[in-house]
């Protein structure tokens, strides 16, 4: 019992005194990301993306594309924008050159370490939903 009780005050100790790093800045989701979306349509259709693009310091996407499930691919640009650094939560825009639609990201969380978010969006077909890992 007393090994019991110590190993868990030790444990709420060291949890207790471990940075929350909870808050972010424009900065925090600068890197190279994977990107992949579950997509739906008015029409109840279903579809996935899939897109690589470098996101700089500032939020401007660059060297990015996407995919779809049927194969096709379109250069995009956009932004991403720190909207509650407290809650590392992020708005954007994402515009695909050749379909000449955009994407709009309702919010976005990054992950406490900063190497994921998930998030959702809204195009003007539809809505998404999707996550990110940070590859470099």
């Amino acid at each position: 019992m007393i090994r019991g009780t110590l190993l868990l005050a030790v444990s709420l100790f060291a949890f207790s005194v471990a940075p929350a790093n909870a808050s972010c800045a424009q900065g925090s989701v600068a890197g190279v990301w994977k990107l992949y979306a579950a997509v739906s349509n008015v029409s109840g259709e279903t579809d996935w993306n899939k897109c690589s693009a470098t996101i700089a310091v500032n939020g401007k996407l660059s060297a990015a594309s996407c995919q779809n499930s049927q194969g096709g691919s379109t250069p995009v640009t956009g932004q991403v924008s720190l909207s509650n650094a407290a809650n590392c939560t992020y708005t954007g825009t994402i515009h695909q050159t050749l379909t000449g639609i955009t994407d709009t990201i309702n919010e976005a969380t990054l992950s406490i370490d900063k190497r994921s978010a998930s998030g959702v969006g809204k195009y003007s077909g539809g809505g998404f939903v999707f996550t990110m890992v940070k590859v470099r």
